[in-house]
């Protein structure tokens, strides 16, 4: 295992040869703010997996070898966020972690030949920064502190939304990793086909920067699934977000016992 920076030409390559399952790694990677973070490749001639560790730990591994290669970078650490993993990445992390919480979702992305735009559509327009609130309140992970993070989003773009009245009824952002979302209509603006016209523009702005457009999907959430599927995204597979605690070594032998 090595400790790289992000410009290192070893992980471009190995990020471009695994393009759609290291999405959520390249977007935050191609952030333009620094955030603090440390990056690790299992092997310095022939890298067969990455670990990133900032806010969120996120993990790619071609096969088990490069993944126990990459798993000493979490020597240390007790407590973590793991981000979109593959199952079987989540099930040799429960090997040694206990998970607080767990959400499963399937990852959908975009090829710019593909998407589908249907007619007529709305025109959407930006979302402001005096409007955080607002997007914060019908996020259902926002908190009294999620707030600085969507104006954050707000003002970085891209985001767009449907207005009346001139205040917004129909939304769309983009993540800190470039995922889609929180995206948001209001019951009195649903079935007019705003979220729609809101996801062609924000998938179009994300072509035009030479992004993949993506996004991840409750499984039991069916609406946004239609709609991905509607306008020519691929459902690459199913993916894990996880809290987790270490399992002290004393818990882990009665485990085995």
């Amino acid at each position: 295992m090595i400790e790289i920076e992000r410009t290192d030409p070893r992980l471009r390559r190995l990020l471009d040869e695994e393009r759609i399952p290291t999405v959520m790694i390249q977007g935050e990677l191609d952030l333009a703010c620094e955030k603090s973070r440390r990056i690790f490749l299992d092997d310095p001639d022939d890298p067969g997996g990455v670990l990133v560790i900032g806010d969120w730990v996120k993990i790619h591994a071609r096969y088990p070898e490069a993944l126990e290669h990459l798993l000493p970078a979490l020597a240390g650490m007790n407590e973590i966020s793991v981000s979109a993993v593959n199952p079987w990445i989540r099930d040799r992390l429960a090997q040694e972690w206990a998970f607080g919480w767990e959400t499963r979702c399937w990852l959908w992305y975009l090829e710019s030949s593909e998407l589908v735009i249907p007619s007529p559509l709305h025109s959407p327009q930006p979302l402001r920064p005096e409007h955080a609130a607002l997007v914060n309140r019908h996020w259902e992970h926002g908190d009294e502190n999620s707030v600085e993070y969507i104006r954050w989003r707000i003002r970085e773009g891209p985001s767009f939304a449907i207005f009346q009245e001139g205040e917004p009824v129909s939304w769309c952002l983009v993540h800190w990793d470039e995922a889609m979302g929180p995206a948001f209509t209001l019951p009195q603006a649903r079935h007019k086909g705003y979220a729609t016209s809101i996801t062609v523009a924000l998938v179009q702005d994300l072509l035009g920067r030479g992004r993949i457009p993506y996004l991840n999907t409750l499984q039991e959430n069916m609406a946004p699934q239609r709609l991905a599927d509607r306008l020519g995204f691929r459902r690459w597979g199913d993916v894990c977000w996880l809290g987790a605690k270490r399992i002290e070594s004393s818990d882990r032998s009665k485990q085995e016992d």
